[in-house]
């Protein structure tokens, strides 16, 4: 293995375990939020863009580059 995949590794390891700390913590997927339709397109097909519709937003804005954002969820923006 070289430097560069270990690299590699330890970066996708630290973003997963971020990703499940802040599930842990009580947050959801951004692309979950109740006005994601006004945000993004949804792929229905894909299992993981269901909307919850007892989601609090808090007033911020939507983060396409959340840690939280599923990359697939969304084909395009809006």
């Amino acid at each position: 293995m070289t430097d560069q995949q270990r690299c590699t590794n330890y970066l996708n390891m630290s973003v997963v375990a971020g990703h499940e700390l802040m599930h842990a913590l009580g947050f959801n997927h951004e692309q979950s939020r109740s006005d994601a339709r006004n945000y993004i397109i949804l792929r229905e097909d894909d299992g993981q863009s269901k909307i919850d519709s007892n989601s609090q937003n808090f007033e911020f804005a939507y983060d396409f580059g959340s840690i939280l954002h599923y990359q697939s969820a969304g084909d395009h923006e809006k």
